[in-house]
């Protein structure tokens, strides 16, 4: 049900930047006298032990009994360490928690909902609370009472409780004011102190205007001033009358710290995942008025829940003296114990207060309680995979009912998740089989979950059957009374008597009653529903949009416009604000501008709403399409021009608020059925932010002077579907409009279509782009658009481009991909805020796991010898080692600056879930298991591929692909770095060896947003190893032995492959190997002679050349080597001319995606007879990695001994760009390397025997 629900404990933090805050924090947890801490008495878990068990197994009654009385013996003893753990847990049992198989009857199903005993239930905890001395004891009452009595509709008790309980009902909220929702967190606000601003600059400078949130309970919008995700800072001011005891509680499902008069308190992490936590300190305040300020990571509309006991919480006013005061505060933790009972009471203590992942812990207990709410815990995990939660709980419930075979809530588990193993249509039925299987006696709780099941299934006479308990057993209770309501088929009218009935067992704090009143209609009845709810839970403005929404319908403008008014800024929408204005002119579209980066819903609503207010783009455009095509079929223009753009228009307006607007317009002809297929479409601009973009107009101008309008076809398998109607000839019309807010990173930016793809020609095309000045940023022109005109207006700069009958151009391989397209590209964007937002991505993934921690505890103990302590880089490799055997899938792009963003509250992706699932980043394990040896690691991403030419090119997403581990060795008094690359198809390499691919690109470090170099010149042990051995017979014949060694992309692939691939398919695999090098050869026998699961590939191949010396005239002739060779999946060899230089001369920079790293030693044995006539001289080709040009190496050696010939060949080749300058003579070194590689051997000899 719905509930206020406030808790303790702190967990570990882990906020990015969290060091500076903990050492904030010291002195002000450890103030005061120093006090030895008070013995734990070991009464009060023994006695909820003994309460669970009676609950589970026992009556319900004597339960609720036993609950009661651990509430009042926790508040007699106040100062016991398990007092308040006691008094939550008790309370989550008797009023809060709802066991999540009973969810589906009813939200309120906890013991005083189960039992008939409301009114001494509320006497008991009310005198409790009249006994409590301690404010942590008062404040959880108090917030159970208002529970109970919002549940009853006891509106004056409800409100009384809230008071009491001191939770805060106004306050000042502004932000966003940081676009992180993590790390940001943990930097001070600057809001301590002093008289607050009206407004704090949000994405762009655009200001914020802060707004006091009120009228929703002891809940704080979050979004008040801006439904824009960001940091928030919330504050209150709370004034103490005199010197005494002062506790603060901060609730909160998102991440967050609260600082009372500057210092730091309590720190919510971000890995406790999108639920309600509490946490709470305790100390002493001095008489005056101290300052809470919170910064929390919203993502949306989230809410915050702050209370103060010992003094009077309120919003800021405008001036206000504040007091620096807080002694002895500390933060409450629970102890985690050593029996079972101890542990089973941290983790129900924990699941009270939300923090699921301290709950957790108790698995590592094994009795009956433990087991019981760790099985509860598990429901709540966000970072397993469903098939670990179901089998961890089945485990765990399967441990209670060992022990405890009646146990009620471990037996409706069990059979839930005995259905959740089935498909969804089985599930129910095979949670009744389970049911009936474990049932041992008769209870009635049992019978609610199976009348819920039976009544899905349709299964009457048993629903019927269980029926007939539960009104025996359950009468006079609220869960019975659900029961039957769940059960019942009625609806319409029937189904409103039954939810809107006056009965004691309703709970009145829902709004199922509202929702059936407008099911039937009764809109007037529905008001005053919504009037009772804000009342009865102090939360008059709570249901404002619904009554602006029912206001609407009902034709009611004037209470509309009343209800939008109490509406926040972050609460309102754009189609509200227009719904409600009265004029509908100029003025209103400033307003819903004004609007965009505070109102809920983006930019998405904001389109028809313009429509309304701006004139169409269709007006100046009107009639042209139909001019240009009439003269072009009189005479057309760029004939053979394949797809020729008539008319292309592009305009881009970047307000100075960070608001994008473009118009395209395209008119095209085709040419053939080849442009029909591939160039009939228009492609749209790619917007970077918060975007939404409409066809204004699409239309075929036929051939023959008819119209045609093309009709949607949604879901379609081919593109353009809506454009089958179009023959060669015709003509395209495409009008597009779109917008864009700034993104995730409160950056923008556009990148236009590809105006000269393939077979495309330009008759005109006009591209324009208007800046505001503010905005700043980067713009980046294809060279082929040419130098713009540039005019500058009143804080604008606007650059326009014309291209006139341009053919079509030359499409050149090789190029680098930003440079591929002839376009525009602008962004505000930096690569240190790219950096930025992978950091924050990182800071998400953050948790403190024992499973991981222990994993990596077993897998450093692999590096030693048991009689000492192994060093740092003995543990790196068996880490790695480890990563491999646990991680079968490495998934590189989950750390790559495309997943760079904020975090959205729900933490699903850790190392637990990559060691549970075997797949995803083996870089982020091995980092978080290195540092949890205390072994300093930080991430890198490297380049996957060449980016782009000019280094000025703005930056984008999707430049660094490839995570790589920094690990920072300390050892015998030295320090290094060590670069592990881990995330690679198969197994990861070994510590210091990275990709070739990699070596001589970019790497952006995370951490300091800075951009590195990585190596250049591999090393000599890096390059793949051929071994070949023939032995020349008198024919010209070969025949001998090949032996490879892979240990770069190849080898990659191939040891990936050689998991999943057997039998005629593998030993295809390996003969492609031999093949890749000695093409000609007959592969008699082949043999992997590596490990399984190697990094590198190994084999000996037996094979057989026939004619491998040719017969040139009266001698022989040796061949030399192919260059290129390719391995897998198709065995080839090439020459590095064809392979990188089939065009002799370019427009563009050439780019190099495949590094090349060999060294191959052939020997050659001659037959009696033969001697060396002729042999090439030794050769070296060598070009240093500079600007424009790559790091290159081709050499040959060759040595006559008296029985043959041994030759050495060497190449290494690194990725890169070449740029259009140095590309000839980048040609000129590969066929001189080719001519050097190719050269052949001449020997004399004997010509072959005559075939008879």
């Amino acid at each position: 049900m719905s509930r206020l629900r406030f808790f303790g404990a702190m967990s570990r933090l882990r906020l990015v930047g969290i060091a500076a805050l903990v050492t904030l924090l010291a002195p002000v947890a450890c103030g005061g006298d120093a006090k030895s801490p008070p013995r734990l008495s070991g009464k009060l878990p023994a006695d909820f032990a003994t309460a669970l068990r009676e609950e589970q197994v026992g009556s319900q009654e004597a339960a609720l009994d036993r609950w009661l009385a651990l509430v009042d013996a926790a508040v007699a003893a106040p100062d016991d360490p398990w007092s308040a753990p006691a008094v939550y847990a008790a309370l989550d049992a008797i009023v809060w928690r709802t066991p999540q198989v009973l969810s589906t009857v009813t939200d309120a199903s906890a013991l005083y909902y189960r039992t008939a005993r409301t009114k001494e239930t509320v006497a008991r905890l009310t005198k409790a609370e009249a006994e409590a001395t301690d404010l942590v004891s008062q404040h959880a009452l108090a917030s159970a009472l208002a529970t109970i009595h919002e549940f009853a509709g006891n509106a004056q008790a409800a409100q009384k409780a809230r008071a009491r309980s001191g939770c805060v009902e106004e306050a000042w909220v502004s932000g966003p004011s940081a676009w992180e929702t993590t790390a940001a967190t943990s930097r001070k606000s600057a809001l301590g102190a002093g008289a607050l601003p009206e407004s704090t600059p949000g994405p762009f400078g655009v200001p914020v205007k802060a707004q006091i949130s009120s009228g929703h309970g002891c809940d704080i919008l979050l979004h008040a001033a801006s439904a824009s995700p960001g940091t928030r800072d919330v504050v209150v001011d709370v004034d103490v009358a005199e010197d005494g005891p002062f506790t603060v509680f901060f609730r909160s499902p998102v991440a967050g710290a609260l600082y009372v008069d500057g210092d730091p308190l309590l720190v919510r992490g971000y890995e406790l995942g999108p639920r309600d936590v509490l946490r709470y300190a305790s100390g002493t305040a001095k008489k005056g008025t101290h300052r809470i300020v919170v910064r929390a990571a919203s993502t949306g509309s989230e809410r915050i829940g702050l209370s103060v006991m010992g003094g009077k919480p309120h919003a800021p006013a405008a001036q206000t003296t504040l007091t620096h005061g807080l002694s002895g505060m500390k933060v409450h933790t629970a102890p985690f114990g050593k029996t079972g009972s101890e542990h089973a009471l941290y983790a129900a203590y924990a699941l009270a207060i939300g923090d699921v992942k301290s709950a957790e812990k108790a698995g590592a207990d094994k009795g009956p309680e433990a087991s019981l709410v760790y099985g509860r815990a598990l429901a709540s995990v966000d970072d397993l995979s469903s098939v670990d939660q179901i089998e961890r709980a089945r485990a765990a419930y399967e441990r209670v009912l060992g022990a405890w075979p009646t146990a009620w809530e471990a037996i409706l588990e069990h059979a839930e998740l005995a259905g959740k193993r089935r498909a969804p249509g089985e599930a129910a039925l095979q949670a009744l089989r389970d049911l009936d299987k474990l049932r041992t006696k008769d209870d009635p709780i049992l019978d609610v979950y199976d009348a819920a099941q039976s009544a899905r299934e349709k299964l009457y006479d048993r629903k019927a059957k269980a029926m007939a308990s539960v009104k025996k057993n359950l009468g006079g209770t609220h869960l019975g009374f659900a029961t039957e309501l769940s059960v019942a088929d009625h609806v319409g009218k029937d189904h409103m008597d039954d939810v809107c009935q006056a009965s004691p067992l309703r709970n009145y704090g829902e709004q199922d009653c509202y929702s059936a009143k407008l099911q039937v209609g009764d809109r007037k009845g529905a008001r005053e529903e919504l009037a009772r709810l804000g009342a009865l839970l102090g939360k008059p403005r709570e249901y404002a949009f619904m009554e602006l929404r029912q206001s609407l319908i009902e034709g009611d403008l004037a209470g509309a416009r009343k209800a939008f008014e109490t509406l926040t800024p972050g609460e309102r929408t754009l189609a509200s604000a227009f719904l409600v204005a009265t004029e509908k002119g100029p003025d209103l579209e400033k307003k819903l501008r004004a609007m965009l980066h505070t109102a809920d819903g983006g930019v998405a609503s904001l389109p028809p709403l313009l429509r309304v207010l701006e004139p169409s783009p269709l007006a100046r455009y009107e009639g042209l399409s139909e001019k240009l095509c009439e003269a072009d079929r009189k005479d057309p223009a760029m004939k053979g021009g394949g797809t020729v753009l008539l008319r292309h228009d592009e305009t881009y307006d970047v307000d100075p608020g960070g608001l994008v607007h473009y118009v395209l317009y395209d008119l095209r002809r085709v040419s053939s059925t080849t442009d029909v297929e591939e160039n009939a479409q228009a492609a749209s601009p790619r917007l970077l932010g918060d975007d939404t973009m409409r066809v204004v107009r699409r239309r075929i101008l036929k051939k023959d002077g008819r119209i045609v309008e093309p009709e949607p076809t949604p879901n379609a398998a081919q593109a353009h579907a809506d454009l089958s109607q179009l023959e060669t000839l015709d003509y395209v019309e495409a009008i597009y409009e779109g917008w864009a807010l700034p993104d995730d990173t409160w950056n923008l930016g556009f990148d236009s279509p590809d105006l000269l793809p393939e077979r495309t020609s330009i008759k005109e095309a006009n591209l324009k782009v208007t800046l505001a000045t503010r905005v700043g940023g980067v713009l980046h022109a294809h060279a082929s658009l040419g130098a713009p005109q540039e005019t500058k207006g009143e804080g604008t700069r606007t650059l326009a481009w014309q291209i006139k009958d341009r053919s079509v151009r030359r499409l050149e391989e090789g190029v680098p991909r930003m440079d591929q397209h002839v376009a525009l590209s602008f962004t505000t964007a930096t690569w240190t805020s790219i950096a930025s937002a992978v950091a924050e991505r990182l800071a998400t993934l953050e948790e403190h796991s024992e499973e991981v921690d222990e994993w990596a505890r077993v897998a450093a103990a692999t590096a030693g010898n048991g009689k000492e302590a192994p060093k740092p880089r003995a543990i790196v490799d068996a880490v790695v080692r480890a990563s491999g055997e646990a991680v079968k899938q490495a998934i590189p792009s989950m750390l790559s600056d495309y997943g760079g963003s904020r975090g959205d509250g729900v933490q699903t992706l850790t190392a637990r879930t990559i060691l549970g699932t075997r797949e995803g980043s083996r870089t982020w394990l091995i980092a978080r298991a290195l540092r949890s040896l205390g072994i300093p690691t930080d991430i890198w991403i490297a380049e996957a591929d060449p980016w782009s030419a000019d280094p000025a090119f703005p930056p984008h997403p999707g430049r660094f692909m490839h995570p790589l581990a920094v690990v920072h060795l300390t050892e015998d008094g030295k320090t290094s770095d060590l670069l592990l690359d881990a995330d690679v198809l198969g197994p990861p390499l070994p510590p210091g060896r990275v990709s070739p691919e990699l070596r001589g690109r970019k790497a952006m470090t995370p951490a300091t947003g800075a951009i590195v170099d990585m190596p250049v010149v591999p090393q000599d042990n890096e390059r793949d190893e051929v071994d070949i051995r023939l032995t020349l017979d008198a024919e010209g014949n070969a025949k001998g032995e090949l032996t490879v060694l892979l240990r770069g992309r190849a080898a990659q692939e191939l040891s990936e492959a050689l998991v999943r691939i057997v039998g005629v398919e593998r030993d295809r695999a390996l003969r492609g190997v031999a093949l890749g090098w000695l093409p000609f050869a007959t592969v008699d026998d082949v043999t992997l002679s590596s490990a399984e699961g190697s990094w590198q590939v190994a084999l000996r191949a037996s094979l057989t050349i026939g004619s491998f010396a040719q017969r040139e005239g009266s001698a022989w002739v040796l061949p030399g080597l192919d260059p290129v060779h390719g391995v897998f999946p198709r065995p080839y060899t090439s020459t590095l001319s064809a392979s990188y230089a089939s065009q002799g001369s370019r427009e563009n920079a050439f780019a190099v995606t495949r590094a090349m790293q060999y060294h191959v030693r052939r020997r050659v044995e001659l037959p009696a007879g033969f001697k060396i006539a002729r042999v090439p001289s030794a050769f070296e080709v060598k070009t240093a990695a500079g600007k424009g040009t790559l790091a290159l190496r081709v050499a040959r050696k060759i040595e006559v001994g008296p029985k043959g010939i041994d030759e050495d060949y060497a190449l290494d080749l690194a990725t890169g760009t070449v740029s259009r300058e140095h590309f000839g003579q980048f040609v000129s070194d590969l066929r001189r390397a080719d001519d050097g590689f190719l050269s052949s051997i001449w020997v004399s000899g004997p010509p072959p025997a005559k075939k008879p």
